[in-house]
């Protein structure tokens, strides 16, 4: 028996492997915002998760760079999409991202085609941490009588 394995083939397995770990990554991220009840406050349903509240939010006493993502992504997967952009924008848009790579990684995964993996570049990376820090700045104005 010939137990080698080609570069070719090697390729292809990491491939695979790369849209099968997105592919669960995004459907485990949009099954337990599903489980979980939004919070009426828009933020803090991650406190279902653990029961430790946002440490950033406690030592600087506002909100942090992702807080509210996890209450929009609850009111995404329950439909309540103005609900979810108007808690956090940028968690909505990643949440609509995660609903479209959850089966298209799976496909990707399952058939070896697509495209390859790459490390994420300035053309992709920029324009998410704009998003991030503009989703932010957003959160800190709209909840600044709430915290």
């Amino acid at each position: 028996m010939d137990w080698e394995v080609s570069t070719a083939d090697m390729a292809g397995l990491r491939k695979r492997a790369f849209w099968a770990i997105v592919a669960a990554a995004c459907a485990a991220s949009l099954i337990v915002a599903r489980c979980l009840e939004p919070d009426r406050r828009g933020l803090g349903t991650h406190a279902q998760l653990t029961s430790c509240p946002c440490i950033f939010r406690v030592f600087t006493g506002i909100p942090c760079p992702t807080c509210g993502m996890t209450t929009s992504f609850a009111h995404m997967t329950r439909l309540e999409v103005k609900d979810a952009f108007v808690v956090q924008p940028f968690g909505a848009l990643l949440c609509l991202c995660a609903a479209v790579l959850a089966p298209v990684g799976a496909v990707l995964a399952l058939s070896g085609a697509g495209p390859r993996p790459r490390v994420p570049s300035e053309w992709i990376l920029g324009p998410v941490l704009v998003l991030l820090i503009a989703g932010w700045i957003y959160k800190v104005l709209t909840t600044r009588g709430s915290w």
